[in-house]
């Protein structure tokens, strides 16, 4: 958590002291006029923040648009010149945007972070996943499973690819492995009945009605990533972009960020 907390120190270095009550108190007077701002983001955070265009259009006027994708997609999307205000992908991914121009140094900050996770179908057997072992002798057992497209750019599906290597056990369980856009979609698909299992990110798993967390992967093979969000050096809206960063700090976003797997600041 201390990782978060210099984080946010050096990326949202103007919501400190009264900086942030100004910026709160220019939420609530709302806009002259209306904008209309695009978030390009991964969709791991989907679920966290699908409450925020209607709390945001409350308290600004201001109208939010998601562009979501897989974080490999999102940047694609952003070099390739598609407009957006605001961009959330890993913490990384982010720092390298914002080296190359397409991001302004300084104005944004970590999200949260999550891990990875294994699910079944609600109500199917769990598992151990005490040990490396252990998850490796699930997905040898299991009869199909879910993961997300590594040539899609998302984040666990090249983690996943490597890791099965790694393990020793990609060979054997090739054959079973369904691949999905996203680990959404993964997760969707287990719902379905579609795999016997699948892993992803808790916050690709939480959200999904008809599937169950097993746990989450040992620490020895776990991935966390830190999700951040920048402002575009090129938004047509950089004041009411400035108020969306803000209200993405708030109370509010935050509990709906932990409640759909993240861990925030």
């Amino acid at each position: 958590m201390a990782s978060f907390v210099g984080l946010k120190a050096t990326l949202f270095p103007w919501l400190v002291g009264s900086s942030l009550a100004v910026a709160a108190s220019a939420l609530m007077i709302g806009p002259a006029t209306s904008a209309d701002l695009i978030v390009s983001s991964a969709a791991a955070v989907s679920a966290g923040l699908a409450s925020l265009p209607d709390r945001f259009f409350a308290s600004t006027g201001h109208h939010l648009k998601f562009v979501f994708g897989t974080a490999g997609g999102t940047a694609n999307r952003i070099i390739s010149g598609e407009p957006f205000d605001l961009a959330i992908a890993p913490a990384l991914q982010i720092a390298d945007l914002t080296k190359r121009g397409f991001l302004i140094e300084g104005k944004g900050g970590p999200l949260g972070a999550t891990k990875l996770g294994v699910a079944v179908k609600q109500g199917g057997s769990k598992p151990s996943l005490a040990t490396p072992n252990d998850f490796k002798a699930a997905l040898v057992a299991a009869s199909s499973i879910g993961l997300a497209d590594p040539s899609t750019g998302a984040t666990t599906g090249i983690y996943f690819a490597k890791l099965l290597g790694d393990l020793g056990i990609a060979g054997i369980v090739r054959p079973k492995i369904k691949l999905y856009p996203d680990g959404n979609g993964a997760m969707v698909a287990l719902a379905k009945g579609e795999v016997a299992i699948a892993a992803g990110q808790v916050s690709e798993i939480m959200p999904v009605p008809g599937v169950d967390l097993v746990g989450m992967l040992p620490e020895p093979i776990q991935l966390t990533t830190v999700y951040a969000v920048g402002l575009s050096a090129q938004s047509a809206n950089p004041e009411a972009a400035i108020q969306l960063l803000v209200a993405m700090s708030s109370p509010e976003t935050k509990a709906a960020l932990k409640a759909s797997g993240f861990d925030v600041p």
